[in-house]
């Protein structure tokens, strides 16, 4: 082992022989990965050698992070959300639960979970310069263009979000997220299929008023296609890495 190279730790390891110098290292095993920055500890002594670097490309066998929240498997059909099976979420807990249970870490209950429904539609109100803003666009405009220039304005007007170390405004403003771009989406979506952008407070849980903002025309929203949107934005609720990279 070289002089550079860690004592063991006692756990597993990867033990590795660089031909190039006759050098050896202990590169610690955790969670069956090793870490990349141990590879950098391998080396010659040229000047210019800053180390070995894994080449990944499409990170086909990386793993950046370590995740409480969600757990996928593609080829085994497996999704968790904090340790819930998907199947225990989908079309039996509303998606606000869901939402709050990725973010909090477990399902709310009582005044909590009141006040976490009680800010989320709170976020659903948004300024009309905002409305405004959105009417400024061509109606044929990308719509991913439009939500993400409205989201960057919104900011404008919640000038107490930027205190990002103040824990009661952490803690606070993932419920108005929620909300926020929720009424953002059918606002932009309204506006690109031509519907009318200024309506009514739409009633209803929060996905019944998604499916009302997006369609103010229908009086009655239909049931089954109201569930099916619950249902889809559960399982879109946390993309992960599966779909970043």
């Amino acid at each position: 082992m070289s002089p550079d190279s860690p004592e063991p730790s006692g756990g597993p390891a990867l033990e590795v022989h660089d031909g190039r110098t006759g050098r050896d290292y202990h590169l610690p095993i955790a969670d069956g990965a090793i870490r990349a920055t141990d590879l950098g500890r391998i080396g010659t002594d040229e000047p210019d050698d800053g180390g070995l670097l894994s080449y990944d490309p499409a990170f086909m066998n990386t793993a950046s992070c370590r995740s409480a929240i969600t757990y996928i498997d593609g080829d085994k059909g497996i999704l968790r959300y904090r340790g819930y099976p998907i199947e225990q979420l989908a079309g039996t807990i509303p998606f606000l639960d869901v939402a709050a249970l990725l973010v909090e870490g477990d399902l709310l209950d009582g005044p909590a979970r009141e006040r976490w429904i009680t800010e989320v539609e709170a976020g659903e109100e948004l300024p009309p310069e905002i409305t405004d803003l959105v009417e400024t666009f061509p109606g044929d405009a990308h719509p991913m263009a439009v939500l993400l220039a409205a989201w960057s304005a919104l900011g404008a007007y919640h000038p107490h979000a930027k205190a990002v170390d103040d824990p009661a405004v952490r803690d606070g403003l993932p419920p108005r997220f929620v909300g926020a771009i929720a009424a953002l989406a059918t606002l932009v979506f309204r506006h690109r299929t031509g519907r009318p952008t200024r309506i009514d407070r739409p009633t209803g849980d929060f996905t019944e008023r998604f499916y009302r903002s997006m369609f103010p025309e229908v009086a009655t929203p239909d049931a089954a296609l109201t569930r099916a949107i619950d249902v889809l934005l559960i399982l879109q609720a946390d993309h992960e890495q599966n779909c970043s990279t």
